[in-house]
């Protein structure tokens, strides 16, 4: 049968993502995690992986509560859930689980520049740096699904990213160092 997404969010949760000195790959190779792959694969995860990644981004996933507080920041159950979307693309049968992120990234960071102006729509810019800082930890992320990277053939040296992808990572870096500015001057308010 089919499991519900929340559940099988909550199930991969439990898992967390602790890296320490691992790679990503490693820790996907490990015993625990590839028994969950074979569970997670009867589960259409691939569709189940895209889909939640951009319901997350939207806050669909969970009760809204007042708008995003800069203070505050990220709850601890958006990170988890955050961290679950990206084990669960990992985990799916896709040869490319950056396919199934980018767009939701793209879709909350592409929120960055109003967002950083008066913290309208940063939930979704916030959730969005969640996805992308699980997918780099787990070396899921590549230009696959937001334009892809390229080696130079020559010299063997990866050339710079697509516009679409530096932009991306320009907002994304914008609205951290603009929460940090908040967070710095509310300290000393």
């Amino acid at each position: 049968g089919t499991v519900s997404p929340k559940l099988l969010l909550k199930v991969l949760s439990l898992f967390p993502l602790d890296l320490g000195e691992t790679s990503g790959h490693a820790l996907l190779q490990r015993s625990s995690f590839l028994s969950m792959q074979k569970w997670v694969s009867q589960h259409s995860a691939e569709t189940m992986a895209a889909a939640c990644a951009s319901a997350f981004v939207n806050g669909d996933l969970f009760e809204r509560t007042n708008d995003w507080d800069p203070i505050r920041g990220s709850t601890q159950l958006e990170r988890s859930w955050g961290a679950s979307i990206v084990l669960l693309a990992a985990l799916s049968s896709s040869s490319a689980p950056s396919e199934l992120l980018w767009p939701a990234i793209h879709k909350g960071l592409s929120s960055c520049p109003s967002a950083t102006v008066n913290w309208h729509k940063a939930d979704k810019a916030s959730r969005a740096t969640i996805l992308l800082e699980f997918g780099c930890k787990l070396e899921l992320l590549s230009g696959m699904g937001n334009g892809d990277l390229v080696v130079d053939k020559q010299t063997q040296q990866m050339m710079p990213p697509p516009p679409t992808v530096e932009s991306l990572l320009s907002n994304g870096t914008s609205f951290i160092l603009n929460h940090v500015r908040s967070l710095t001057s509310a300290r000393k308010q």
